[in-house]
């Protein structure tokens, strides 16, 4: 099963690979690289990619709306999150508060950064927000 979208959506070149459903930031020299909440120069987030990409490739970054999350191994699983919001992880996962997905949950002086909210099991509504530091 694919993404499905309606939203806000634009390509760039990746500069590492992407895997799965990732947020991700702008380098400096203006590819993309994944976002993580505790990394200097990978914050903040400004989308997500939601298929696997190699280095050097154009990828589609999702910034606002629903997409479907492919639910296969190794994939991203919201079930029974319905509703909740999803925050943009230590290693660019897109995560929620709780639960084994985020079991490292997050450290003092990390990005805190809403990137949307569960839309079902294997769907988000991505809405990706401005960040702020946790305490």
């Amino acid at each position: 099963m694919g993404p499905f979208f309606s939203g806000s959506q634009f390509t760039l070149l990746t500069e590492e690979t992407v895997s799965g459903i990732a947020a991700v930031a702008l380098s400096q020299s203006g590819t993309l690289r994944v976002a993580m909440a505790g990394v200097s120069g990978r914050t903040p987030a400004i989308g997500v990619v939601v298929d696997n990409v190699l280095s050097g490739i154009q990828a589609n970054v999702y910034t606002d709306g629903p997409v479907q999350v492919p639910v296969l191994s190794g994939m991203m699983t919201y079930s029974g999150y319905l509703g909740q919001p999803v925050f943009l992880g230590r290693s660019g996962q897109v995560v929620t508060l709780s639960g084994a997905v985020n079991s490292g949950g997050f450290l003092s002086g990390d990005l805190f950064q809403q990137l949307g909210v569960v839309l079902h099991g294997s769907g988000l509504v991505i809405g990706v927000a401005a960040p702020y530091l946790s305490g």
